[in-house]
């Protein structure tokens, strides 16, 4: 169903019966929307989200994905923040700004990765086996590079 379809729905039952629209079902197609491309989108493309991506939101981090796409670019911050299942990150990763990881169970990082402004990975395993400066080496060492501070 398609979100202009909720909407008359939503529209007609607040009209006809007096129901409140709930205040953020757009924002939570959005997000199941979300999902679901992330799950079915081909490797082979590039894929521009514009804004900060959210990815630590209950919905999202409750569901099946434990990869994300190649070839990723996210136009300002993109979060990952409290996601407890196994995540793959993408080779081709750029985040425009910030890149928050903290209390995520991340355990390598992807080629190619590009984050233009800071990196938290506190209480990461990531956090526990390197160094930020180490971190900062093997982000090189694979094509990519981290302007900001790493926080680890």
């Amino acid at each position: 169903m398609n979100s202009e379809t909720i909407e008359n729905i939503l529209n007609f039952l607040e009209t006809k019966d007096g129901k409140e629209k709930p205040e953020k079902w757009y924002e939570t197609k959005n997000q199941l929307d979300l999902v679901m491309m992330f799950k079915n989108r081909p490797d082979d493309t590039q894929y521009t989200h514009y804004g900060d991506l959210f990815f630590n939101i209950p919905r999202l981090v409750k569901s099946s994905i434990t990869k994300l796409p190649k070839d990723l670019y996210v136009t300002r911050s993109f979060f990952l923040n409290n996601i407890q299942q196994p995540l793959e990150l993408p080779d081709k990763l750029y985040v425009g700004k910030d890149f928050y990881m903290y209390r995520s169970n991340v355990s390598e990082l992807p080629k190619y990765l590009y984050v233009v402004g800071d990196f938290n990975i506190k209480s990461t395993p990531l956090a526990e086996k390197y160094t930020d400066e180490e971190i900062r080496k093997i982000v090189a060492s694979t094509g990519g590079q981290i302007r900001g501070k790493i926080m680890i």
